[in-house]
């Protein structure tokens, strides 16, 4: 085999890293060597065959170029790839952001107050081991009235009116609900349920003996 660089050969080239490196190989095919030596690292044209009709020998012509894998990236069409790499890159960065502010707004949706909190998002209340405290669907309605009210405070007409908007008289149901309600919010949590003089129910802390 020969190898040898020829400026005619690269003037028709039209790539400037290709045109450096590229060179021209003479091979002779003949029984002894029947295949074409191909290398993976090198790029290389159509092979151009020549027999000679009395000797049967075969003269092969072929232009190679030696590149690095960088010179070979930078002259591929990767536009395409990219661009859907980029695209991956700002949907993983999106859905990041996206799933760290769902989770901040699910902590500033909790409050606390004396052993107990309320989650907003599930609408639920929990113990201070963050256990569900299972209360029955009108003492959940109640908890979430005097949750929800200033300084917890409501007085008992605010509550019937909202819980039973149409009994005239609910008082008797307003206190067997609270009396019921009492032993489980004492039991899980460090608050009570407490009604003043002016008719009036507070869920408040404990008093500290």
């Amino acid at each position: 085999m020969i190898a040898l660089s020829d400026e005619r050969f690269r003037r028709y080239l039209k790539k400037l890293n290709v045109k450096e490196s590229a060179y021209l190989t003479f091979y002779i095919v003949g029984q002894d060597n029947p295949h074409l030596p191909l290398s993976e690292q090198n790029i290389y044209s159509d092979t151009i065959l020549l027999k000679n009709k009395h000797s049967g020998e075969i003269l092969a012509l072929k232009g190679y170029s030696q590149l690095s894998s960088a010179a070979i990236f930078s002259m591929s069409d990767q536009r395409m790839s990219i661009a859907f790499m980029i695209a991956a890159l700002l949907w993983g960065a999106f859905s990041f952001a996206y799933l760290k502010k769902n989770q901040q707004t699910e902590e500033i949706s909790v409050t606390n107050f004396g052993g107990l909190s309320y989650s907003e998002n599930e609408g639920r209340f929990y113990d201070a081991t963050q256990l569900p405290i299972h209360f029955t669907p009108m003492q959940q309605q109640f908890m979430s009235l005097l949750w929800e009210a200033p300084s917890h405070t409501l007085s008992k007409k605010e509550i019937c009116d909202a819980l039973w908007p149409g009994k005239e008289d609910a008082n008797d149901t307003l206190y067997t609900l609270v009396r019921r309600l009492k032993p489980v919010i004492e039991q899980h949590t460090d608050l009570k349920i407490t009604a003043d003089r002016c008719g009036r129910y507070i869920l408040k802390i404990k008093d500290i003996d």
